[in-house]
């Protein structure tokens, strides 16, 4: 068990042992909240055919295990930062929550450059939020001592 200090000085304890299992959580939770998302903007109209591999690959559907792929990876990644965090820092989650929010908005980047639709664009933007939140919610979260 690794303890954090806040800058409000309250003592805060994360257990390094459940942070595997928080980052599972996270990434289950926003596969289900990104695939939810993206069967409501289907039923909205969102056609969601995006170039697959380049931005100047032909337009292919996406496929949902790509949604569950890309909502489980960033976890396993929030995971391991975080337990190196809170391993060798004081204050681990400020540290992690700036992190997390500057991959975030890194994350939208590449959304917003693919050649396609604004709908689907906002759509994959809103599914990378659900993943962030998820995830940072589950390993601040689950990971309490």
């Amino acid at each position: 068990m690794t303890s954090a200090t806040l800058s409000t000085g309250t003592r805060q304890q994360f257990a390094l042992r459940k942070i595997p299992v928080a980052a599972l959580i996270g990434g289950i939770v926003g596969t289900v909240g990104n695939v939810l998302l993206y069967l409501i903007a289907q039923a909205a109209g969102v056609v969601f055919e995006i170039p697959l591999g380049s931005l100047t690959a032909p337009v292919q559907p996406l496929p949902v295990m790509a949604i569950v792929i890309f909502s489980v990876l960033p976890a396993i990644g929030a995971g391991v930062l975080f337990a190196l965090l809170v391993r060798f820092l004081k204050q681990p989650l400020l540290v992690f929550y700036i992190i997390s929010g500057v991959f975030l908005v890194v994350s939208f980047i590449p959304t917003f450059s693919l050649p396609v639709p604004s709908g689907i664009q906002i759509s994959l933007a809103l599914m990378h939020v659900v993943s962030a939140a998820a995830i940072v919610w589950a390993l601040v979260t689950r990971t309490r001592a």
